[in-house]
C-alpha cells in the first residue's frame, strides 16, 4: 500500500516542471508556528544567508490540517504551494521541493533552522527583524539554496 500522502508528491511533480524531489516532514518547531499563526521573521542575515533567502523568496502556506490523501487535496495543495520552494502546512508539517533530493532536503533543513531561531528568539522576548537596509543587501545577492558543500556538511553530521 502506498503512503497516504503520495498525492502531495505526485501533484507537485505534475504541476511544477522543475521539481525532481519532494520532501515532506513534520518538524515540531515549524508546526508550532503554524498552529499559533506566528510569522517567521528575518532575524538573521550572514548567520544563515540561505535561510534568509528562503524567507525573502516567500514561503507558501497551506491552511488546512488534513492528510493530503486524494487527488482533490493534492491539486489544492499544489495550488497553495504555487512555485515556492517551501510550504508551511497548518498543524501538520512542511513540504519542500527542488531539482534534486539534496536541494529539497537542504531547503527543509534551512526552513527548520529559521523556525528554531525564531522560536528561541521569541522565548527571550523582543525578537526584532534585521534592518530593512540589510534585507536589501541580501535581496540584491544571487539567491538559491546552498549546494554540494552544504549537503556534504549535513551528511558528515549524520555519520558522526
Amino acid at each position: 500500500m502506498p503512503p497516504r500522502e503520495v498525492f502531495l508528491h505526485t501533484w507537485m511533480y505534475k504541476t511544477v516542471s522543475t521539481v525532481s524531489s519532494v520532501v515532506h516532514v513534520h518538524p515540531p518547531t515549524v508546526v508550532l508556528f503554524t498552529i499559533c499563526n506566528k510569522p517567521l521573521l528575518p532575524l538573521f542575515g550572514a548567520y544563515g544567508p540561505s535561510s534568509l533567502r528562503l524567507l525573502l523568496d516567500g514561503i507558501a502556506t497551506y491552511p488546512r490540517s488534513v492528510t493530503v490523501s486524494n487527488d482533490q487535496l493534492g491539486e489544492e495543495f499544489a495550488a497553495a504551494m504555487g512555485g515556492k520552494r517551501a510550504c508551511l502546512m497548518r498543524g501538520h508539517g512542511i513540504t519542500t521541493v527542488g531539482a534534486s533530493v539534496e536541494e529539497a532536503t537542504i531547503t527543509a533543513i534551512k526552513l527548520n533552522e529559521l523556525a528554531e531561531m525564531n522560536f528561541r528568539a521569541q522565548l527571550l522576548g523582543g525578537a526584532e527583524p534585521i534592518p530593512e537596509e540589510d534585507l536589501e543587501v541580501f535581496r540584491a545577492m544571487p539567491g538559491g539554496v546552498q549546494g554540494e558543500s552544504a549537503w556534504r556538511h549535513y551528511c558528515r553530521l549524520v555519520d558522526e
